[in-house]
């Protein structure tokens, strides 16, 4: 460590010093000159490899080959790749002047596609090169092309429907054929059918899948679409779905956030609207602090629209977090929670 400090060191010395004995256009001193050739040099056969086309299944690894061409003892600090689908094996750290060793890169191309590109940096005590760059190169081929690889529903509301397209097409497998379409437990609500659009070169399929809201709550919803087809080699092909649900019920604020001047009383209101006819049954307002918070339920128009005014008599001159709570006489309909957040300010 001091030795590669030390040369370091004097390499600045030698380059920024213009007096002295030099030797040719070179610019170092004799001494100087005299003391790099003495010094550890890790010299590679070559810094860079391309793999060119490989499959995503396909791991692969290329071994660097290397040599002290130096005098002293050289010395590898450190390897150090630029990802995890990227290692680097060394069978030592030390290498005497004239001896040879190898790096082992290896590459796991699953979950890349493309031209790809990575990196390891190998370190050491060589005064001129304490980092030296490899680089390993490929260009994936998936086995097969999925456009688009994710189904986005976005916001359905209740009653509404979208379709969505997805085109599968070999390309390192350029020949299967589609057994069966498979859906997580809780996404009953696609329905799908399969157009064959192979060419005698590979095969290519449509699917279009029509998604329904006839969910009366509002949820989420994120998964994997699982396609099973005849060819071993493609057993991991998968689509994924997400979207949200509206519900037969909407309503605003979704979150009841109010900023107020300190000592003031709050006064917030809430618009519930469905599509479907409905009662509120029950309004509870729960607040982690102490509080008078209060409320009084409007019906707007019977069985389809309310307004929900929250309010306080005090003042108000500390923070009140909370929930407000609102339950229905719609059948399979959870309560809705809306967060409740004032924030007094002076």
């Amino acid at each position: 460590m001091k030795k590669g400090i030390f040369y370091a060191v004097l390499i600045l010395l030698i380059l920024s010093c213009q007096k002295g004995e030099t030797s040719g256009k070179s610019g170092l001193t004799k001494t100087g000159k005299d003391l790099i050739s003495k010094a550890p040099i890790l010299k590679f056969e070559k810094t860079e490899h391309d793999f060119g086309e490989i499959k995503q299944t396909d791991g692969v690894r290329y071994d660097f080959k290397f040599k002290n061409t130096g005098k002293e003892l050289l010395k590898i600090t450190e390897v150090r790749a630029s990802c995890g689908c990227t290692a680097a094996k060394l069978s030592k750290l030390e290498y005497k002047p004239g001896e040879e060793g190898v790096i082992t890169a290896s590459f796991n191309p699953s979950g890349f596609e493309a031209q790809v590109a990575k990196t390891i940096k190998v370190k050491s005590n060589d005064p001129l090169k304490p980092e030296i760059v490899l680089t390993i190169k490929a260009f994936i081929l998936v086995p097969v092309k999925i456009t688009p690889k994710y189904i986005d529903a976005g916001l359905l509301e209740y009653g509404s429907g979208v379709v969505r397209e997805v085109t599968i097409m070999g390309i390192s497998e350029k020949h299967f054929r589609i057994e069966s379409v498979e859906f997580p437990k809780d996404i009953d609500f696609v329905e799908y059918k399969i157009e064959d659009i192979s060419k005698p070169e590979y095969s290519s399929y449509r699917l279009i899948f029509t998604i329904q809201c006839q969910e009366k709550g509002r949820r989420s919803f994120n998964g994997a679409i699982r396609i099973k087809t005849d060819n071993p080699k493609l057993n991991n092909v998968t689509i994924g779905i997400r979207g949200t649900f509206g519900g037969a019920i909407k309503y605003d604020p979704m979150n009841l956030n109010m900023v107020i001047k300190q000592g003031d009383p709050m006064n917030g209101s809430i618009t519930i609207n469905s599509k479907i006819p409905v009662s509120i049954t029950r309004v509870d307002i729960f607040t982690h602090e102490p509080s008078d918070i209060k409320y009084k339920l409007f019906t707007v128009t019977k069985g389809t629209m309310y307004n929900l005014n929250v309010y306080s008599d005090k003042p108000v001159q500390k923070p009140i977090r909370g929930t407000i709570t609102i339950e229905t006489d719609m059948p399979g309909l959870e309560p809705i929670k809306i967060p409740l957040n004032v924030t007094p300010r002076q």
